[in-house]
């Protein structure tokens, strides 16, 4: 979120210095905020949503960008799509926002980013991962990303599994761009640093899915030695009652094994 918030004061600091002669030098900067805090996707959008507060508040308390208070104006995007398309247009048109931050499901990152190139307006995509927001087709000048992608999970997560000598792997990842975007980048790295390993299971649950017991189960069938899940937390749940044969890697190991790798200058051993 910091760094989220680097981002956003430094296009503010470029806007707010335009027309310093102008009377509306101190008029707030207007930022519309999207996160789904309700339903399914609260769990990081509430977070986030507080953490965006916080940051404001302490911009604001130091005296703003140039003088300039920031003002938040937040809708609920209900991690769909079609609520974040219409909550960001109500943002620029009725509030009057300069700059869109926001979305966590990559589908209403998406969503966001194709309303801002429409409207011209600034979108910082805080938590929404997808290469395909910022690939050929999809990137514009209006939209900026302050969250890894998932080239960057992908390849993290085939580097582990080779680290760990994984070869008959499962996967579990959403259906949708997100975990699309994971399975591509995974299988193309996974090639290169563990060419033996095979994926020889692949379970998609839709988001929003709950209960991930038939899943857990297709993949304890699987004959795998070790899985690869792009999925929210509730799996974890029926992971730990599935027995201690399914040991989760937290990303905070997948960050440190990432780092270390690079600092072998981008090699692994495959052990």
């Amino acid at each position: 979120m910091t760094r989220s918030i680097g981002i956003f004061c430094t296009i503010a600091l470029g806007v707010a210095g335009l027309g310093a002669a102008s009377a509306q030098d101190k008029e707030p900067i207007r930022v519309g905020v999207l996160y789904p805090t309700s339903g399914f996707g609260q769990i990081f959008g509430a977070p986030a949503l507080v953490g965006h507060n916080m940051m404001v508040n302490t911009i604001n308390a130091a005296g703003g960008i140039n003088g300039r208070k920031i003002v938040s104006f937040h809708r609920d995007s209900k991690l769909k799509p079609e609520e974040a398309t219409a909550a960001a247009r109500d943002l620029i048109t009725k509030d009057r926002v300069h700059f869109l931050i926001g979305g966590v499901s990559s589908s209403e990152g998406q969503a966001i980013s194709e309303v801002a190139k429409q409207e011209k307006v600034v979108y910082i995509a805080t938590v929404p991962k997808t290469t395909e927001m910022t690939d050929k087709q999809n990137f514009h000048k209006y939209v900026f990303r302050t969250a890894a992608n998932t080239n960057t999970e992908g390849k993290s997560a085939a580097i582990i599994a080779a680290q760990l000598g994984m070869n008959r792997i499962c996967t579990i990842l959403m259906d949708y761009s997100y975990g699309h975007s994971l399975d591509e980048a995974f299988k193309a790295h996974l090639k290169v640093v563990r060419p033996q390993a095979r994926i020889v299971h692949q379970a998609w649950p839709k988001q929003g899915t709950t209960d991930y017991t038939s899943y857990i189960t297709s993949i304890m069938n699987a004959g795998c030695d070790g899985v690869y899940s792009g999925v929210w937390g509730g799996l974890f749940r029926g992971v730990r009652q599935a027995g201690e044969n399914l040991r989760p890697v937290p990303e905070s190991e997948i960050r440190q094994r990432r780092r270390d790798w690079i600092a072998r200058g981008g090699r692994t051993t495959g052990r």
